[in-house]
């Protein structure tokens, strides 16, 4: 009797086994936020949700470590230069924000090895995982995780993973977390700040007035802190806000003037030009518009639309620029493998007849503006966003008779018959989101 039951539960044992296998390797078909959470070993709740934010963080003791490791980057000694490089390069979560100022470094040494790590390292372990965290926040609307949100902030290194941060910060704040917004306001990192901002306007209207509106008018303030603190006072229709657009309209940085003319043209419903990327002595002419404007009406007549953190923004962001001489180009550089884990990819391929003046015809389809150094074409597709991974071109006619240095013509007219340029592209599929 005895062995019959242990046979049992030995069957049994082997039965859980084998379902557990067979449920691994089923596809799933949760969004992605939730898969690339459970894939860390989390599900996408408050407390789960509170764990991951603050595993994305280095502990006190290994940010000593890792300061001291890149301090090693620029030993006068060969072996502890190589031995630091190889304590970075194999940490499961490389510390990407440090390595970044690292690569910025007077000294050669330490950049040149920084930029070296930071060439293959994988992002994984911190701007796609913190994306997913922050939109299941958002969606969920799970509350109680400000402090987690103000911690991690840190970490945004780019406009999604900061749109993010917002959205969650927004949707997370109660009136109990002024305090600590409070706090957050006045000291500590610039994104950590922002992400204050954030928590304060959703969480009380005239307490989030009183604290940030003063920091419009103050041009100690980083002008992304001061951009921050006007979108939000605009959300409660603040003249100031629109003072200090007009003002950050003369900001050094390019992407802070384009937003603060893109916020203006929304909120005035004015659609005075301004190029943020233009000559000086245009932008000045141009800014002299809006100061005109806010001396005359300079009325809010709508709030800001509310913020997006949306993976198509974050697939923009790895976009780069490509050009269709190379036989192969790649066009998504950096995207974590974990984000292939989760999307679908498919190949598209585009073919022509005629005279090799047709591959121009293909190159416009691949690349919207001609030239080299455009950025390649996403395409749209049942309400899908297709983003070139790689490409590659094939060139199908064999003899042809060049005729003058501007144009070319096939020898054989029955090569018409067939493809003679031929062009595949895998894109990875992701869905459009309102």
């Amino acid at each position: 009797m005895r062995s019959a039951t242990n046979i049992l539960v030995l069957l049994s044992l082997l039965m859980a086994t084998e379902m557990r296998a067979a449920a691994e390797d089923r596809p799933t078909d949760d969004p992605p936020d939730h898969a690339i959470l459970r894939q860390q070993g989390a599900e996408p709740d408050r407390e789960s949700a509170s764990k991951v934010l603050r595993e994305l963080l280095p502990s006190d003791k290994q940010r000593e470590r890792i300061a001291a490791l890149i301090t090693q980057l620029g030993s006068d000694e060969y072996r502890e230069r190589e031995a630091a490089t190889e304590a970075l390069m194999r940490m499961p979560r490389p510390p990407l924000r440090e390595l970044k100022e690292a690569a910025k470094s007077e000294d050669a040494e330490v950049r040149q090895r920084a930029e070296r790590i930071l060439a293959g390292a994988d992002e994984t372990s911190t701007s796609v995982v913190m994306f997913a965290a922050c939109r299941v926040i958002a969606q969920k609307k799970l509350t109680g995780l400000t402090q987690d949100l103000l911690a991690a902030a840190v970490e945004a290194d780019s406009e999604p993973a900061r749109a993010a941060v917002r959205l969650a910060m927004m949707a997370t704040a109660g009136p109990d977390d002024v305090p600590a917004l409070s706090k957050a306001l006045k000291a500590g990192h610039i994104e950590t700040r922002i992400a204050a901002i954030w928590g304060l306007t959703a969480a009380r209207g005239p307490v989030a007035i009183e604290a940030i509106e003063p920091l419009l008018a103050d041009e100690k303030q980083p002008p992304a802190l001061r951009l921050a603190a006007a979108e939000a006072m605009a959300f409660h229709q603040r003249p100031s806000a629109a003072s200090a657009l007009v003002d950050l309209l003369d900001a050094e940085a390019a992407l802070i003037r384009a937003k603060a003319a893109l916020l203006l043209r929304a909120m005035s419903g004015k659609q005075l030009d301004f190029a943020p990327d233009g000559p000086a002595d245009e932008r000045a002419r141009q800014r002299a518009k809006w100061v005109e404007w806010l001396k005359g009406d300079g009325r809010l007549v709508a709030v800001p639309g509310e913020p997006k953190a949306r993976w198509a923004d974050l697939f923009d962001h790895y976009l780069i620029y490509g050009s269709h001489e190379s036989a192969r180009t790649e066009f998504v550089k950096g995207v974590p493998k974990l984000l292939f884990d989760h999307f679908q990819t498919i190949t598209r391929t585009a073919d022509t007849t005629g005279s090799v003046t047709d591959r121009h015809h293909v190159a416009k389809w691949l690349y919207p503006t001609p030239g080299k150094g455009e950025r390649p074409h996403v395409l749209m597709e049942d309400d899908q966003r297709l983003y070139p991974i790689w490409g590659s071109w094939q060139q199908r006619w064999q003899d042809w008779i060049v005729l003058n240095e501007n144009s070319a013509y096939i020898q054989n007219a029955t090569a018409h018959g067939g493809p003679h340029w031929e062009s595949r592209l895998e894109y990875v599929v992701v869905p459009v989101e309102e």
